[in-house]
């Protein structure tokens, strides 16, 4: 019986879908959503991977978005201090001053910048779901190739 193909429908999501619970297993139907997250345990990202290690050892779980921005944050606070002398309202505003110049901090939820005006800005890490795991997107070439071989009939299982 030859099967009916499902039509394509791009499901584009939230930082809510960065869990398990979101993985159609079986039917696919979640397969190549695209969605944004903070923060994502990518092995090939150094600090991402640093971070999700030592939390991992330490609390036995897997550190979530909120962990990784408070490991950010606090490393920026600090880095802020660094060679800050006094006390007072020039303690503070040598702080500020220090926090909004932040540029390109690295940490394990990427690159982070605080504005002037306090407002922070980061690239979010655009995530895909492929069959049954979530990963960080590619590229839509990338992607599409490596749909395209996955998918391409293989010699050994002869004439369709």
């Amino acid at each position: 019986r030859a099967s009916r193909a499902r039509p394509a429908v791009q499901l584009l999501g939230a930082s809510g879908w960065n869990h398990a619970a979101v993985v159609d297993r079986g039917d696919n139907l979640t397969d190549n959503a695209v969605f944004v997250d903070t923060f994502f345990h990518d092995p090939d990202d150094v600090e991402a991977d640093r971070f999700a290690r030592r939390f991992y050892s330490r609390y036995k779980r897997r550190a979530s978005t909120f962990h990784a921005e408070v490991h950010d944050a606090a490393a920026i606070v600090l880095g802020s201090l660094k060679g800050v002398e006094g006390d007072g309202h020039g303690l503070r505003a040598q702080v500020l001053q220090n926090l909004t110049t932040t540029r390109n901090f690295r940490g394990a939820t990427g690159f982070i910048s605080i504005l002037d005006h306090g407002g922070v800005v980061r690239k979010p890490r655009l995530l895909t779901i492929d069959l049954d795991d979530i990963r960080v997107r590619l590229s839509e070439d990338e992607e599409e190739a490596l749909r395209r071989r996955r998918f391409a009939p293989r010699e050994e299982d002869g004439p369709r």
